[in-house]
């Protein structure tokens, strides 16, 4: 998460990446492929809580 700045405006910029990404090189071509980005919290809004097992299996949707 960083803070951009475009002239007056300030923007909040949201980025996911893979744990194990070795490089932080923001290719346009890989863009939703190896990196998520949002210049929004509108993303958020239809998220729900998971938890999983140990081998990555969903037990259990919602709050729990």
């Amino acid at each position: 998460m960083s803070r951009v700045e475009y002239g007056n405006a300030v923007v909040r910029d949201y980025k996911f990446r893979h744990h194990l990404e070795s490089n932080v090189n923001d290719n346009k071509a890989l863009k939703d492929v190896t990196y998520k980005q949002y210049k929004s919290l509108v993303f958020v809004k239809d998220i729900i809580k998971v938890r999983i097992n140990h081998i990555g299996q969903i037990v259990a949707v919602g709050e729990y």
